[in-house]
């Protein structure tokens, strides 16, 4: 984004200078993943559509 001109989201880490921001935020895969072998079946793990 910075090469591009753009600017950085305020609850990135480069501006925030830790994590927890972007966890607040929801930016991050914490709470949205699962490691694949707790998985027993992975239709129970599709996504159709994003929260976004």
């Amino acid at each position: 984004m910075l090469s591009e001109g753009k600017t950085l989201p305020e609850w990135h880490p480069l501006i925030t200078g830790s994590k927890s921001a972007m966890h607040a935020a929801g930016e991050s895969v914490r709470n949205k993943v699962v490691y694949e072998i707790d998985v027993v079946d992975w239709e129970d793990h599709i996504i159709n559509h994003p929260n976004r």
